[in-house]
């Protein structure tokens, strides 16, 4: 089930990063400022090498960090 569950968002962030991604008109603050990979990048990455209980606390620290970083470029820019 856990297999299955990793492989399910797996595929959505996939989904996300075809269809999706290219729409909203910014690009990751982890690769644009931090020159990271992208957070699509790193959420593929851990739910391919954890479970996904473990992989959606660290998809979801990344997103958190993701913003505040974002946010103090974009105050960087005002």
């Amino acid at each position: 089930m856990q297999n299955l569950f990793s492989r399910v968002a797996v595929l959505l962030i996939d989904f996300y990063r075809r269809h999706l991604s290219h729409r909203k008109g910014y690009c990751c603050a982890h690769h644009l400022v931090r020159k990271e990979g992208t957070c699509s990048e790193y959420g593929r990455k851990v739910y391919t090498e954890h479970g996904p209980i473990v992989a959606t606390r660290m998809l979801l620290a990344r997103l958190r960090d993701c913003t505040k970083v974002y946010d103090a470029h974009v105050a960087r820019m005002d």
